[in-house]
């Protein structure tokens, strides 16, 4: 996924889709990223509802639309794509995740994130 990209929130904090900025943890010279880099989001829709003080927040891919090949062989693809919130220092911001979550997030540094979610095998 490239800079300017909407992407769908799947967490309870607010945020309905977001845009991407900048790509912290990209793999090709950081202009794209990939499932599990982390991103920085600026907000389109907010749920007003609840208070969402940032416009701007730090965020982690969990859902691409192209294809992500495993390990064993397997490739794992998904609908649309898709991210969670994160703190500035990497834990994971909201209570609920929407959906499950791919096994590779079990290896990436941020806290909070498998043991909140469903994994998907």
């Amino acid at each position: 996924m490239q800079i300017e990209t909407i992407l769908k929130n799947y967490d309870n904090t607010g945020i309905i889709t977001g845009k991407i900025i900048h790509v912290y943890k990209g793999r090709q010279r950081r202009i794209a990223a990939e499932l599990g880099d982390q991103v920085l989001i600026a907000s389109q829709k907010n749920d007003y509802s609840k208070l969402q003080k940032r416009k701007m927040t730090r965020a982690i891919i969990i859902k691409t639309r192209k294809n992500k090949k495993r390990q064993n062989g397997h490739y794992i693809t998904f609908k649309n794509s898709g991210f969670l919130t994160l703190h500035e220092k990497n834990i994971f911001k909201a209570f609920r995740i929407r959906g499950p979550v791919t096994n590779e997030m079990r290896y990436n540094k941020t806290e909070g994130i498998t043991t909140t979610a469903k994994t998907l095998l």
